[in-house]
Parts: C-alpha cells; sequence; structure tokens
C-alpha cells in the first residue's frame, strides 16, 4: 500500500529529527569524557568541593526543569520509557548530589563522601544510557552539559579511586 505524501513528509521530519538527537546525544556523551589530565589528582580543598557539590546539585534541578518543560513530554514519538527512566535518573541524581552537598558542607572529606560521589557516577552513567534513547531537545542538553561539567570537575578532587562510569559505556 502506497503511503501519502503527507505520511512521507511526516516520515522524513521523523528521521531528521531523530537523526540530530542521535548525533546531539553522541556530543553529550562525548563531552563528558574525560581526559587523563583532567583526572589527575587534585589535593583536597574543602572549600572548592563544596562549592562544586553545591553547582552541581542545582545544575542537576536545572536539567529536571528543562526536561520537564521538553516539547517531547507532549510528541507521540520517541521512546517514552527512556524519557521516564531518565526522569527517574534525574530524582535519584538530585538526592544525592544534594545529599553530597550537604554532606561536604557538613565538612565531611573526601573518604567520608567517596561513595555518594561514586554512587552520583553510577546514576550519571544510567542516566546517560537512557537519554540516549530519549528524544531531548537542545536545551535540555545544554543543561546536561553544565551538570556534567560540575561533576567532572569534582573527580581530580577524589583522586585515583575515580573511574569514568560517565564515559561511553
Amino acid at each position: 500500500m502506497a503511503r501519502s505524501h503527507s505520511e512521507l513528509d511526516h516520515s522524513n521530519r521523523l528521521n531528521r529529527r531523530l537523526g540530530a538527537m542521535a548525533i546531539a546525544m553522541a556530543a553529550w556523551v562525548l563531552a563528558g569524557t574525560a581526559t587523563a589530565a583532567e583526572t589527575d589528582a587534585k589535593k583536597w580543598d574543602q572549600a572548592i568541593v563544596t562549592g562544586i557539590a553545591k553547582m552541581l546539585a542545582e545544575s542537576v534541578v536545572g536539567v529536571e526543569d528543562a526536561l520537564r518543560n521538553d516539547p517531547g513530554n507532549m510528541m507521540p514519538t520517541g521512546n517514552r520509557r527512556a524519557r521516564y527512566a531518565v526522569k527517574q535518573d534525574l530524582r535519584r541524581l538530585r538526592r544525592e548530589a544534594k545529599h553530597l552537598a550537604k554532606e561536604l558542607e557538613s565538612d565531611l572529606g573526601m573518604e567520608e563522601t567517596l561513595n555518594v560521589f561514586l554512587k552520583l557516577q553510577e546514576i550519571a552513567h544510567y542516566a546517560a544510557l537512557n537519554g540516549r534513547r530519549a528524544m531531548l531537545t537542545q536545551t535540555t542538553l545544554d543543561h546536561v552539559a553544565t551538570a556534567r561539567e560540575h561533576l567532572t570537575k569534582l573527580a581530580p578532587y577524589y583522586g585515583e579511586t575515580w573511574t569514568p562510569l560517565m564515559n561511553t559505556p
């Protein structure tokens, strides 16, 4: 059965959008790939690490807000399950990021907060996997890049214990 011109036009637009989103998601993953120089251990500085952790917590809230306002929520296309999974991952990221900031504010150091940091990385890894399947706008991806930048800035303070879970799986 032949498809009408409007069905083909819709299909072509959808394919172009999916292609653009795939490129954007690839850029998202690559933007988070840290080089060896970026992960070289830094001397622990409680004030700096606490400040970065606070910025991380704020930026994760920004990602949640952007995703909530993302027009993809209204679209019948895309992988809705992946979008819901990303939302769940972001809720977990927000909780852990706020917990890390609170722990650091109460003067807990690297050893006491290491597991929280590693959990943040793990959740971010799963959010990246789910994000590849979800149709996210550039605005949302920009917020993701900011949050990823803050998480990557924390890594050198956790020294050799940092594992690049956020990199391409």
